[in-house]
């Protein structure tokens, strides 16, 4: 493993500026062995509250060079760094999703960090991802709204589940064979992987590489996703693994969480909800055949 991916808390700026208890285990990760490197999810406002026309007009510069500054102190001088992941949705203060009026916000906002950032430690070589989902965005030009600019982004990230709510896709039916499921995961893929394509194509005519800091299988308490989907690990294979595709790095997203969201694929840890054995064990073997042990 080469990659960790770990995420800032939003509670305050006190955590999103760089928190001790944060980015000391994860310095030492990173120092121990050759090559590794740390993914970052930054919050661009905090759950106090805030805006992004605030930060893109320098409200909150003191806090991006804080966090450049603690960044610097703990050696992660080249961290990929996901500023206000997710911003095609509303699930975060920071998101902009289409038609919100917030879009170009966004993109001051992101420009205004990674120019805090190096203003204060010019010495350092972070990446800074411009890093939307694939359920938020309705066309593409959506991408050149929030778009920070060239000059401010080094990788287009995107996080990817096999989760839908296109018709005749997830929840399956009860009565759901086996024919029936896998025609079902086709039927999302295809849009999945349309959109996934459209956003390669995005990246490539920007002269960006690509990375997956988030990704998975997963069976969703709603019912919207593919479940123990094989299929999907297989295709990620392929696209991960296609040199036209420039994929940087990927993370796969190996957590079960609150019993609302299971993406994990090896023996449980602390504070997983469910415990016990995977319940994705057709995923799970998959992706040691292709991807190698987590």
């Amino acid at each position: 493993m080469t990659i960790a991916t770990a995420f800032e808390a939003m509670d305050s700026w006190d955590t999103i500026d760089g928190a001790n208890w944060q980015l000391g285990p994860w310095s030492q990760w990173v120092k121990a062995s050759p090559g590794r490197n740390l993914s970052l999810a930054i919050p661009l406002l905090p759950n106090t509250g805030g805006s992004l026309e605030s930060c893109s007009a320098g409200a909150y510069d003191v806090y991006w060079k804080n966090l450049a500054n603690s960044l610097a102190s703990y050696g992660l001088k080249s961290a990929y760094l996901r500023l206000g992941w997710e911003h095609d949705g509303d699930w975060f203060l920071w998101g902009s999703p289409q038609g919100s009026g917030k879009e170009a916000h966004f993109a001051g906002c992101f420009r205004r960090v990674v120019n805090a950032m190096r203003l204060v430690q010019p010495a350092n070589q972070w990446k800074f991802v411009w890093n939307p989902g694939l359920d938020g965005w309705k066309t593409t030009a959506w991408f050149d709204a929030t778009w920070p600019g060239d000059a401010f982004v080094d990788v287009v990230g995107v996080d990817m589940y096999d989760q839908s709510w296109v018709a005749n896709t997830y929840p399956y039916p009860t009565s759901c064979d086996a024919a029936c499921r896998l025609a079902r995961q086709k039927t999302a893929q295809t849009f999945q992987f349309g959109r996934l394509n459209a956003l390669r194509d995005f990246a490539v005519a920007h002269g960006k590489p690509m990375a997956f800091p988030e990704w998975g299988v997963i069976i969703r308490s709603d019912g919207h996703g593919g479940g123990d989907n094989p299929n999907f690990i297989q295709k990620m294979h392929e696209f991960i693994a296609d040199p036209r595709n420039n994929v940087v790095f990927h993370s796969y997203f190996d957590v079960s969480s609150r019993g609302t969201h299971d993406h994990r694929i090896t023996d449980p840890t602390y504070q997983d909800n469910p415990g016990g054995p995977t319940n994705m064990p057709n995923a799970a073997e998959l992706f040691r055949q292709l991807f190698g042990d987590l």
